[in-house]
């Protein structure tokens, strides 16, 4: 009975874990899109929409529904669901989003979530570019 009662917490550690690492990358990323520079061209709307939403969309559909996309089609197919899973998803998830923020935070002023030339645009050249 122990047992199974850690396992159970060591899931929900998990899952809150997890969704706190994206919570703190998308708060992180919504605070400091404030600061960007404003776009002097851009891409055109059928372009952004067919590279970067339509993915998007396309993996809502697929990862929901289900509790916070726990129980999804997609993962409901070929994924156990076991703590090896979460602890994996842990160790790409927490890497990913430290990559993600230092990225931005190395762009600063220069980032977009497209492809656009922004007013006063610098090259940089450090980080993991």
């Amino acid at each position: 009975m122990y047992f199974r009662n850690e396992t159970k917490f060591m899931h929900i550690a998990i899952k809150i874990t997890l969704q706190l690492c994206w919570a703190l990358l998308l708060l992180y990323w919504t605070i400091s899109s404030f600061t960007a520079k404003k776009v002097a061209q851009h891409e055109p709307v059928f372009k952004r929409f067919f590279f970067y939403w339509l993915p998007l969309i396309v993996a809502i559909i697929l990862l929901g529904p289900g509790e916070w996309y726990g129980h999804s089609l997609l993962r409901e197919q070929f994924v156990p669901h076991s703590n090896l899973i979460g602890i994996i998803a842990l160790c790409l998830c927490v890497p990913g989003a430290i990559l993600a923020c230092w990225s931005r935070y190395l762009l600063g002023k220069n980032w977009s979530l497209s492809v656009e030339l922004k007013q006063d645009h610098e090259l940089i050249m450090k980080g993991p570019y």
